[in-house]
């Protein structure tokens, strides 16, 4: 706990204070900080752009506290931050009709020990079926000393590992923009897990991304690492057009893409290293295929908002593929849906 439960309770009523222009600073710096505060380690524990459930209803919650993202989350957290003016018991009414069951239908799904709501005005917590609301406006002492009590840094974290997608597992996926041979794709990804020199983690991904990109029709491969002269891309795939609209279409014909098969999680460092590289080759669009999926970074800058704040500045995409997504088309979803659906969610975070 910390030296003085005040230090805590001063920084929950800071959050209900907060004068914030954009709506995914908030969403993105807020929870990160309340994590370091509980004590976590986010830069180790805290996972971005997670998925529970199975692919016929699947939950992405804002971001989640585990040991990995293979494993049962300690917490899940949804975050808002809300611009309106309503007296406390109108807003209570509210987040109890509208946003309530949503977070008993993630907690169901994902199956954490706590699912945290985390907003400017209220802090609710639900546990075992309960929920606790905190008002953050003058908390008090005992409030702040409850949440703690609740939300600190478990001595373990779960280490169950999510349930696996065997049973769905089809043997194809065929569709306009994606067709994929299941057992070929499984093949290799076992691979990507057995692989023990730093050569073979690297080169197993390497061809499951090969593997991936050629199975979408209008995409090739025009280079591999061990062609490339400069030695800091792993592929580059090449846009040959199609005759309808693509997500594609509004990118530039080449794609970057960097692959980490790392048994931790990618920092800010290589959303950096990426970012350098696309625009030293002015694309503006790049995929990262991190095993491990993106977690935190040196002081308050680490790679989620990296990610949100390169578009905001630079009009680029990074999309980051982690092994929850590669679970995911092993059973059935397309890699082209993947893509839409995290390039959305970059350039609107806060639907």
């Amino acid at each position: 706990m910390p030296e003085n439960i005040l230090e805590f309770r001063n920084f929950l009523e800071e959050i209900s204070n907060l004068d914030i222009e954009v709506a995914q600073e908030f969403e993105v710096t807020v929870p990160h900080r309340l994590m370091a505060f509980l004590g976590h380690n986010p830069a180790e524990n805290m996972f971005f752009d997670v998925t529970y459930g199975d692919i016929h209803n699947q939950k992405r919650p804002d971001s989640a506290i585990a040991e990995s993202p293979e494993q049962r989350p300690w917490i899940i957290n949804e975050v808002a931050y809300f611009d309106v003016d309503l007296d406390q018991s109108t807003f209570q009414e509210r987040f109890r009709n509208r946003i309530t069951p949503i977070l008993r239908e993630y907690h169901e799904i994902a199956d954490p020990e706590y699912t945290l709501f985390i907003s400017n005005i209220i802090l609710a917590v639900l546990h075992n079926d309960t929920m606790e609301e905190f008002f953050l406006e003058d908390i008090s002492v005992e409030e702040a000393r409850r949440i703690y009590e609740l939300l600190s840094v478990p001595e373990n974290y779960p280490l169950e590992e999510l349930p696996s997608w065997d049973e769905q597992r089809p043997e194809r996926i065929s569709t306009p923009d994606f067709s994929l041979d299941l057992r070929r794709y499984n093949h290799v990804l076992e691979l990507i897990y057995e692989a023990e020199t730093n050569e073979e983690k690297k080169e197993s991904l390497e061809d499951l991304a090969e593997i991936l990109f050629n199975s979408i029709p209008y995409l090739k491969i025009r280079e591999r690492n061990d062609e490339l002269l400069t030695g800091e891309l792993d592929l580059v795939v090449e846009y040959t057009n199609s005759d309808r609209f693509t997500i594609f279409d509004q990118f530039d014909r080449f794609i970057l893409v960097e692959c980490k098969n790392w048994t931790s999680s990618v920092g800010v460092d290589e959303i950096e290293s990426v970012e350098a590289s696309m625009k030293k080759s002015k694309v503006d669009l790049g995929v990262i295929f991190a095993r491990n999926g993106i977690s935190g970074g040196s002081g308050q800058k680490f790679a989620q908002r990296e990610i949100l704040d390169v578009y905001q500045r630079e009009d680029i995409i990074i999309v980051v593929i982690n092994g929850n997504d590669l679970e995911q088309i092993l059973a059935g979803e397309s890699f082209y849906d993947i893509i839409d659906e995290k390039i959305y969610r970059i350039r609107f975070p806060s639907l």
